[in-house]
């Protein structure tokens, strides 16, 4: 495999020696190829991805948030023109099996909820402290977060999964629908960096601390979407108490670093969680269904029950008409029994 040679080249140059060993990872939900190049006294990730565009951002944004002070993984070697690189090992601990490891620990919720509130600190310090390193150029495949990008997440759902999974559903008020959304989401302030990927995949715990890898797709953007991938994430499903103190705490936090009050924090972090929930959707249907990858299949059902715990407040019965429908035929057969997740 040539890939394979030139990442044994590019670890001799790095390292001054022939790696003894080379194992590749399992593949997730993208087409890069990683694999773990392991010699006497180091290991480090070696990284083929074919979209030379999200190299670029990787690579550079992983840059800037060294310069800012935050734990992403270094990068060692880069060919552009070759599409590889060799980057920091991390180890194979992300923070979806850290959790799942501690849930029968009698200090479950302790550990959890303050491990969660250093990772939301460290999100406050991606949006926050890292805008006057990041060059914007990089964003791929746009700069900012915005109706375009909103609409692609919810037609993602559409065709990705409300087709496969062969939901009925009334295309024009589905579209009206989507239309509301995007116009909500748009209202609310978002001059704040957005990952964009915020979820339990791409943390991993290394050392004792949380890192973070897997931010190519960040861009400007509101900062309640990141919170809403990290508290909603359906690999994790947090408990009901342990989200709601979690919720509270990064929007006390929200206020104190953005010196701008939102007239109703949930109100944002509820429409941005609708709109992450789709967009995940869609991808476990077109990774799990289509490609019958079964992590993603298996995250369906955390994943109807997050949207229809957010959609069925009071606030949204008359804004989204056939979205919940929608949800209520996912949640018949999908989620189980619904219990709601955020205050009225």
């Amino acid at each position: 495999m040539i890939k394979e040679e030139l990442l044994r080249l590019l670890f001799r140059e790095f390292t001054g020696e022939s790696p003894d060993s080379v194992t590749f990872l399992p593949k997730s939900g993208s087409d890069r190829i990683y694999c773990r190049l392991s010699g006497k006294n180091l290991s480090v990730l070696g990284v083929w991805n074919p979209d030379r565009k999200e190299n670029d951002a990787f690579t550079g944004f992983a840059g800037s948030f060294r310069q800012a002070g935050l734990r992403v993984p270094e990068v060692y070697k880069y060919i552009p023109d070759e599409m590889v690189y060799l980057a920091e090992d991390l180890g194979d601990t992300d923070l979806f099996s850290w959790v799942k490891a501690r849930k029968k620990e009698p200090d479950y919720v302790t550990a959890v909820t303050e491990m969660y509130r250093g990772i939301l600190d460290e999100l406050l310090r991606f949006q926050f402290d890292a805008d006057a390193y990041i060059d914007y150029n990089l964003c791929h495949p746009r700069k900012k977060f915005d109706r375009s990008s909103v609409m692609w997440d919810l037609n993602y759902f559409k065709y990705m999964f409300l087709r496969l999974t062969k939901t009925g559903f009334n295309e024009e008020l589905l579209e009206d629908d989507f239309n509301r959304l995007a116009g909500k989401a748009e209202s609310y302030w978002s001059d704040a960096f957005l990952y964009r990927d915020f979820q339990s995949r791409n943390i991993m715990i290394f050392k004792g601390n949380a890192w973070f890898i897997d931010f190519q797709g960040g861009r400007k953007g509101a900062p309640y979407y990141d919170a809403a991938s990290l508290l909603l994430d359906p690999y994790v499903e947090l408990e009901g108490e342990i989200h709601d103190e979690l919720a509270e705490y990064y929007r006390e936090r929200l206020r104190e670093r953005s010196k701008i009050s939102e007239p109703d924090f949930y109100a944002a972090y509820r429409i941005f969680g609708i709109i992450r929930l789709c967009q995940a959707l869609g991808a476990y249907g077109f990774r799990g269904l289509h490609e019958k990858k079964p992590n993603f299949t298996s995250s369906i059902p955390p994943a109807v029950r997050q949207l229809r715990r957010l959609i069925t407040g009071k606030s949204h019965d008359k804004d989204f008409p056939e979205l919940i429908r929608v949800s209520e035929v996912l949640s018949e057969k999908w989620s189980g029994e619904i219990n709601k997740l955020l205050p009225d």
